[in-house]
Parts: structure tokens; sequence; C-alpha cells
């Protein structure tokens, strides 16, 4: 623990006093100087680390967990795909718009590679070899979207 406390990644912080969920810059108990934020892992440092992690440990590490601190827990597609699976497990759209309707106001870059992302899974739609009566109407629509739009106007730049 540093002098000044310990700092979370998401905002909060709990001061060395032991006042927790501290937001503010200074710990309204005693007084002390919010610490400086901790230095994000390289993507080699924070793999090696989640390598040694079970299952269990990682998502009882991702509850409640917001902005650097999620992009620090995601460490491959296996746990993104997990993350995005429970997401739209839910017959509720309203959650899937808000999130659509949030992504849309990112940053360009961001817009542009999650777009990429998309295109990847519709890519893995059209090939799949096997569909049932759960997933055929998105197979069929995927392969529309491949036959209908050559590889190069699918190709998306990273500016």
């Amino acid at each position: 623990m540093s002098k000044t406390g310990t700092p979370l990644r998401m905002g909060r912080w709990t001061c060395e006093c032991g006042r927790q969920e501290v937001y503010s810059n200074y710990c309204p108990r005693c007084d002390t100087n919010r610490p400086k934020k901790l230095p994000l892992m390289t993507n080699d440092e924070r793999k090696k680390v989640l390598a040694t992690l079970t299952d269990e440990q990682l998502e009882a590490l991702s509850v409640d967990l917001t902005g650097d601190q999620q992009r620090i827990l995601i460490s491959d597609g296996r746990r993104m795909a997990s993350l995005m699976s429970d997401f739209v497990n839910s017959m509720d759209e309203e959650p899937a718009k808000e999130a659509a309707e949030l992504l849309s106001r990112t940053h360009c870059t961001l817009q542009q590679n999650f777009m990429r992302f998309c295109l990847a899974f519709i890519e893995h739609m059209a090939n799949k070899p096997y569909t049932d009566l759960r997933n055929e109407a998105s197979a069929k629509l995927a392969r529309t979207i491949i036959v209908e739009i050559p590889d190069s106007e699918r190709y998306l730049p990273s500016v």
C-alpha cells in the first residue's frame, strides 16, 4: 500500500485510513490526497497474470468492474465472447438498443474497430456448415450480406 492509499482503477479509491469508495480527490475522513493512478499493464504482462487465474477467479474479478478494470480483465477473444454471450442472452431488446446507441457515440476509431468485429462475426455466420431454427435466419442474412457486398467494400481501413 502506498503512503496515500490504495488506488482503484474505476475512479474510486480506498484511503490508508480505511475509508473505502472515496470518489473525490481527497479523503473526507483524513484529508489525504488521492494517489496517482497506477500505470496500465502491457498486453504481455496482462496475459501472464491472467494465464495464472482460473475461470472462477476471472468471473469473481469481473463483478461490478467498469472502465480500465474491465479492459484489463478482457484478456482474449474467449473472454470477450463470454461477456457478449451473457449480454445477448436475454429476450429484452432494450439493453441491446441502448448499447448500440452508446457505441455509435464512441470515438470514430472505436466505431470502425467495432464494425470490423461485426463483419468478422457476419463472415463466420455466413460460413457455418450447420444451422437450426434458432440461428437459421441469422446465417441466411449473413450469407446475403457476404454475397451482395464484395470484399473490397467490406474492407475497413485503420486510420
